[in-house]
């Protein structure tokens, strides 16, 4: 499957929208990324929640996260919480649930500090966004087959896709099965969430409203995903994977630790 970048170019926010990103530059003990390249991601994460959204919300744990943030241009402004680093994207949606009378969106989007998103139409996710019904998108990893500063070499070992150059892997696949009776269906309900987990989801306030954000020692930071989902409530995915995705800026870190059992941080020229 090959794309084009230039379809996802010309987008207009989703009206009346939100978006929420957790951030913390630090090291803890769920998150083992330095200060750098967390940044990097960053800038990317929120330069692409301003395409498609009207407001961007930028929850920190610690003072020194706030001060450097509030001084980056382009419109971040942080919201300082008390919260373990690990818990920050819990408790962060705990916060704007009790702060929705004096905060007016009807859509959220939630997702994690090192994705860049694509969607061909954000308005048009809105129609399915009806009852109990959430939507996420598929995350992509980007394989390079080679890398200029070290001699691994990888493998795709999931569906991979051609994307503005690159070559990227579905490192969560399906998670359902597509119902065979309705061929002309753009979506599929997701069955299991950590089959299809990306990360990022998509729903209007009135359930976001009544999603419970329960904390968990294990994958705290996945939790704002796995909490949400419920086996009455309804998780979709479109069944074309290009209409809405996730590029998952660290994703070939976690490739090359869990692959080759390298540190990208201690190759030269990684940064």
């Amino acid at each position: 499957m090959q794309l084009d970048v230039f379809d996802y170019l010309k987008v207009k926010p989703l009206p009346n929208s939100i978006a929420l990103i957790p951030y913390f530059g630090g090291q803890s003990s769920a998150v083992h990324c330095s200060r750098l390249p967390n940044v990097n991601y960053f800038i990317k994460t929120f330069a692409s929640m301003q395409k498609y959204f009207t407001k961007v919300y930028t929850y920190v744990c610690n003072k020194t996260d706030y001060d450097f943030l509030s001084l980056m241009p382009g419109g971040v402004e942080p919201v300082l919480i008390e919260s373990d680093p690990i818990y920050l994207p819990i408790e962060m949606l705990r916060h704007v649930q009790s702060n929705m009378e004096k905060m007016e969106f009807d859509y959220v989007f939630y997702t994690e500090a090192d994705h860049v998103l694509y969607c061909k139409d954000i308005e048009e996710l809105t129609e399915h966004l009806k009852h109990n019904t959430y939507i996420i998108p598929w995350r992509y990893t980007k394989i390079p087959t080679h890398l200029s500063w070290t001699s691994v070499k990888l493998k795709a070992t999931c569906p991979i896709m051609q994307f503005d150059g690159k070559i990227y892997e579905v490192r969560h696949y399906l998670g359902g099965r597509v119902n065979p009776d309705k061929p002309d269906a753009k979506f599929y309900r997701v069955k299991n969430i950590a089959r299809a987990f990306s990360g990022s989801w998509l729903a209007n306030r009135s359930i976001f409203q009544k999603f419970k954000f329960r904390k968990s020692r294990d994958l705290p930071i996945e939790h704002a995903c796995f909490t949400v989902y419920e086996p009455k409530r309804v998780c979709l995915r479109s069944i074309d994977p290009t209409l809405f995705f996730v590029e998952h800026l660290s994703g070939f870190e976690q490739v090359l630790r869990d692959r080759k059992k390298i540190n990208v941080r201690n190759l030269p020229g990684a940064w």
